[in-house]
This record gives structure tokens, sequence and C-alpha cells, in this order.
């Protein structure tokens, strides 16, 4: 009787006796019966070495022969990840938990991207806010193969670092910038690098005391992520009215 090669841990196999017309069969696996036609269809719900014995009998003749097998284990298909949820642009590291020499790994993104690899490593980054749904296929050496369930990776978008702006105002005039977003965590204003510490408001009201060029920077942070802006003021000296 012939077998189906290489055989894993939950796949069903076909076993096909040679004698095709004795008068009875019966198949056993580690000495127990399953089976009385000429051909056995089973699933093996554990690994290691079986015994499959066939007795045949025809013209009143029998006899008997064994095979033995070894039921090879699914993959692991565990995997983690360095960070979840993530920001847009952020790169995201997925680590396969048990990593085998010889195996293959096939990792679906969930976004539309697929990727096959040998390394125990790989980083994916996501372009647009969702969720996005992770598996990852695992194939031995052995050939048997297994997916694992899908893990939900969370992608936040970026917040808004716009700001309304005047292009110029006067030496010693209070100026106002106001954030595009009002919601957002955090708001951080810098004036030429320099944190302006008292202010975390969607809002800075700020004089200028020196008639120059500043840049001025916003940092919004929301939901672990963060944007900036930069914009340029020019601070025009006051008339001499003397």
């Amino acid at each position: 009787y012939d077998n189906q090669g290489a055989i894993c841990l939950g796949e069903a196999v076909t076993f096909t006796a040679n004698e095709t017309d004795a008068s009875s069969y019966t198949w056993k696996i580690n000495n127990r019966p399953v089976g009385s036609t000429n051909t056995l269809e089973y699933t093996f719900d554990q690994t290691g070495p079986h015994r499959i014995e066939l007795s045949v009998t025809k013209n009143e003749c029998s006899n008997t022969s064994h095979q033995d097998i070894t039921i090879e284990s699914l993959p692991n298909t565990k995997f983690t990840v360095n960070n979840n949820p993530v920001c847009i642009s952020e790169p995201i590291t997925f680590r396969v938990s048990e990593h085998k020499s010889g195996n293959s790994y096939s990792w679906n993104f969930g976004d539309g991207t697929e990727e096959t690899t040998t390394n125990r490593t790989i980083s994916h980054t996501y372009t647009e806010d969702n969720d996005y749904n992770v598996t990852l296929k695992v194939v031995k050496t052995t050939g048997c193969e297994a997916t694992s369930e899908p893990t939900t990776i969370t992608v936040n978008p970026l917040p808004n670092a716009g700001f309304e702006s005047p292009e110029a105002a006067c030496q010693g005039e209070e100026v106002t910038f106001t954030a595009v977003s009002q919601d957002a965590e955090s708001y951080t204003w810098f004036i030429d690098g320099t944190q302006i510490l008292e202010e975390n408001l969607p809002t800075l009201s700020y004089t200028f005391n020196e008639a120059r060029d500043y840049n001025v920077k916003l940092t919004v942070s929301n939901n672990g992520c963060s944007a900036e802006n930069v914009k340029t003021i020019t601070i025009n000296p006051l008339p001499n009215a003397g």
C-alpha cells in the first residue's frame, strides 16, 4: 500500500492497498482497528512515530504487512511587534517567536503588501491610518505549514501641526499664533529653538522686542504621534518719530 509521502499533523492522509480485489481488509494504526476497505483516509492528531498495519484476505489466504511513519509537527506561528499602536510612516518591527533555520516566513501586512523571508525579523511602514490585520504563514523544511490568527495593528494619523501666523509684525507688538488643530493632547511652541515653557495651548501670544527674523515652531502631539511645523516671521523696527 502507498501513502502520500511526508505527513503533517492534522493532515488527512489516504492509504491504498496494493491488492484491489481482496475479500477483506483490516487497517490498524498503533494496533487499533480503523478501517475495513481497500483505502483508508485518516487524520493524525498526534506527532511522532505511528505504525500502520494492513491485513488482507483473498481466496481464504491472509497476509499482514506494516509500515512505520512519522507525523511532523506544525510550525509555531506566534510573533511579536515592537510597538502597537504606531504612527503613519513609523517603521514597525515584527519578530517570529520561535525561529528555526530553513523555515520560510510569509507575511501579509493587511494593506495589500506581502513579503516572504527566511529572516526572524522584518520591518514594515504603513502610509495610511487604519486598523490592519497581520498574518504570518510559516513553512518548515519538511513542508508542513501553518498560518497564524490575525493580529490587529492600529496606525494612528499624524496630527496637523499647521498654525496661523502673520508674515510680519512690528517691534514690541504682541503677536498671536493659532494652531489649526484645536483638540490635540499637547502643543509645544519654540521661538528660534527655545521652548516657550509656560505655553501648552493651541494659541501663543508673544512680544518680540528685537527687530529681525524669527523662526516659530509648533510641535503637536496626539495619540502618541507628533508633527511639527516651522514658519518665519519678520519683526520690523519702529520708525523714528523724533
